[in-house]
């Protein structure tokens, strides 16, 4: 099966306020200053009643 490439024509840009919201996680991931996936999950679900 053929890889999936996007185009740039339907490719969306982002926002400056977007780059660094990804450059920031990134340089907290390099730190290991992240938040664990299943702590996350579980303040999502206390947020939202889930």
């Amino acid at each position: 099966m053929a890889p999936v490439v996007a185009t740039p024509e339907k490719t969306e840009k982002l926002t400056e306020e977007q780059k660094k919201a990804i450059l920031d996680a990134y340089n907290e991931s390099l730190r290991d200053n992240g938040v664990d996936a299943m702590a996350a999950l579980e303040e999502i679900r206390a947020a939202h009643g889930f």
